[in-house]
């Protein structure tokens, strides 16, 4: 029995000398209680619908105390916890780190909402990063007494927030792989072609104001070295770790997000048609132009006239094109636009969530566009389209199926994911 004593006393002191403190990264609430609503059946033994707290962490979780109904969901590295509304705190246990109680009021939550969706990121305690003179950090201390009645406060150590000389990025790394979020402001604008949109088509009209809230969209299309860290393969025609990826369907976009989502616990998407425009425009810091960010396309896009040996002149002709190696170049090799985001004229077509249909003139907030349809919505015009086509205004659509050279992506991602 002694010697019994003496092993576990040593496995102990073994397991706890290389167990680490975990800290929170940041506490919010997802406005859009997308996962809540899934799970709205759920409830307490009182009968209250549950709250659903996700929880981000490299590590399992072997026990939860405090609150939690039923047992704990993982998926990829996010575990999902059904808690009471009445609860205060919970107590995670792990397999590999310390225990570490989080307690919601401090972050701001006395209580927590029924069917409402709260998102917790945790991190290696000896791991946070301080932000520098250039890092933007929203806080309680910097929101007046209003807002910190109505919107979550945040731990000083959430995901930092960098500024690109045009506003806030938001840097997400993914399997070795770092790209850009763009935060976009929300705002209201004119939506389709209006006075100032020179040769608009009918399915542009009629122009109709939009609002939209604060959402974040990629600084670039979706590259192919983003693609396959995410699928493990390229389906482009013209390959180039820095070009987009492109032959890709709407469908193959929904299966890239999913594993994104499942790698990093985020909701990414496809923006809605409506988001995609406002940014395109540059959002509230927007000057009207006709392309992404200047009233000269050469500028800011890659099209059927610049994109290859040499530049073409007269009328668009597929012959001109094939034998003039024309393809789509590099992201950022052009002009941003107000936002700092690049290539949302040209380069490639970029598939949005919605399905495609006739414009109504009333005015509407955050807009998802048709309940259903046969074709989704493409925005944005490519290397291979004339100038006309690569307007911010412009649109087109594609069967869900479709797929080719001059078809790919952009990510959006709602403001409190």
């Amino acid at each position: 029995m002694k010697y019994i004593i003496l092993i576990l006393e040593f496995i102990f002191c073994v397991t706890f000398s290389f167990a680490q403190k975990l800290a929170v990264e940041s506490f919010t609430h997802d406005k859009m209680n997308l996962e809540a609503r899934l799970d709205s059946g759920r409830t307490d033994l009182n009968g209250k619908l549950c709250a659903l707290v996700k929880v981000m962490v490299l590590d399992d979780i072997v026990n939860c105390e405090g609150g939690n109904v039923g047992t704990i969901i993982t998926k990829g590295t996010v575990k999902k916890i059904f808690v009471s509304p009445s609860a205060r705190y919970i107590k995670l246990e792990f397999k590999y780190h310390y225990p570490l109680k989080i307690t919601f009021e401090d972050y701001g939550y006395k209580t927590l909402t029924e069917s409402a969706t709260y998102e917790v990121s945790i991190v290696d305690a000896n791991a946070s990063v301080q932000p520098s003179n250039q890092q933007q950090v929203n806080s309680a201390a910097q929101q007046t007494p209003h807002q910190q009645t109505t919107t979550p406060q945040r731990s000083q150590s959430q995901p930092v927030q960098y500024s690109n000389g045009y506003g806030n990025i938001l840097p997400i790394t993914v399997n070795g792989v770092t790209f850009n979020m763009i935060k976009v402001e929300g705002g209201s604008f004119f939506m389709g072609a209006t006075k100032k949109q020179r040769n608009s088509d009918d399915d542009e009209k009629p122009a109709h104001q939009v609002t939209l809230s604060t959402y974040y969209i990629g600084e670039t299309e979706v590259t192919q070295t983003l693609w396959t860290a995410i699928m493990g393969n390229n389906p482009s025609n013209f390959k180039g770790d820095n070009l987009p990826v492109e032959t890709i369907s709407w469908n193959d976009c929904q299966k890239f997000i999913d594993k994104l989502n499942n790698l990093t616990g985020r909701y990414f998407r496809l923006p809605t048609e409506a988001e995609w425009e406002y940014a395109s425009y540059g959002g509230n810091k927007g000057n009207g132009t006709q392309y992404s960010g200047s009233n000269n396309i050469d500028e800011v896009a890659w099209y059927w006239q610049n994109c290859g040996d040499k530049y073409l002149s007269g009328d668009w002709d597929w012959n001109k094109i094939e034998k003039n190696n024309c393809k789509p170049h590099p992201v950022k090799t052009k002009k941003a636009n107000e936002l700092g985001i690049y290539d949302m004229s040209g380069n490639v077509w970029e598939w949005c969530q919605d399905w495609y249909g006739s414009y109504e003139s009333n005015a509407q907030t955050n807009p998802t566009g048709p309940d259903s349809g046969t074709r989704r919505v493409t925005r944005g015009g490519s290397w291979n389209n004339y100038a006309r086509g690569c307007r911010s205004a412009v649109r087109y659509s594609n069967s869900p199926e479709g797929r080719d050279d001059y078809l790919g992506l952009r990510l959006a991602l709602s403001e409190y994911q």
